[in-house]
């Protein structure tokens, strides 16, 4: 796996890159936004790890820049910044995961094997259940589009992964853990408060068609509401068995 990682702090992207590489990951390593820029541009990467304060380029601003040139790709952020605003700025931007300063680096492999078992290893192994009606708009969960016949538009990896779980238990409740556990890897509270944003963007992308909703289930869950699905209301085949 390519991994591109832009940090300012000399030792600790020099301790982050070797770690990584003994993990046998290939990592390129860039000292700030600008030059980060530039290096996904000539590249090929199948994630990018951000420090949030650099110079020349700031990780907010060039996590807009990778995204709009590569919606799909993965990014999360490495940074000392703990205040809650930041973390959520970084989950509104698309960021996979955001882990903040000092973090060892067993922890940091485990979230970006995490991710890429969701954005490669799902897609083959869940192939037969990749394209679902929901009332008069179309989900092709392989291409990850939504949308009436004809006017799909191209959703992110994350919103794919939580529409498909509740497609595949329509009607019935689904618990905000298992989300949390399958589509994160985890469920402490910034996890949480990215899905939220999520589910908030699923919610307007559906809003041209108002037999399906996304209910909240309180203290628990939700209920993926579809016309035509299973109505065992009181079914929680969403928890993990």
């Amino acid at each position: 796996m390519n991994i591109l990682l832009v940090e300012d702090d000399f030792n600790m992207g020099e301790l982050v890159k070797d770690a990584l590489e003994e993990n046998n990951f290939t990592v390129s390593l860039c000292r700030d936004g600008k030059e980060g820029l530039s290096t996904f541009i000539k590249g090929s990467f199948n994630i990018v790890i951000l420090d949030v304060m650099m110079p020349n380029m700031d990780g907010f601003t060039l996590a807009e820049r990778i995204k709009k040139l590569s919606p799909d790709l993965p990014f999360m952020f490495i940074t000392a910044k703990t205040e809650t605003e930041d973390r959520l700025r970084g989950f509104e931007l698309g960021a996979d995961d955001y882990l903040t300063k000092p973090f060892s680096i067993k922890e940091l492999v485990m979230r970006i094997n995490v991710i890429a078992r969701r954005i490669h290893g799902s897609m083959v192994a869940d192939s037969e259940n990749s394209h679902f009606t929901l009332g008069n708009l179309v989900f092709d969960y392989a291409k990850r589009e939504l949308g009436p016949e004809g006017n799909m538009e191209r959703i992110s990896s994350k919103e794919a992964e939580l529409l498909k779980l509740f497609c595949l238990n329509p009607n019935k409740v689904v618990r905000r853990d298992f989300l949390l556990r399958n589509v994160w890897g985890d469920d402490d509270y910034f996890s949480s408060k990215s899905m939220d944003v999520y589910i908030s963007r699923i919610r307007k992308l559906l809003k041209s068609e108002p037999e399906v909703q996304i209910i909240n289930i309180h203290g628990t869950g939700y209920r993926f509401l579809v016309p035509g699905g299973d109505n065992e209301s009181h079914d929680e085949r969403g928890e993990e068995e």
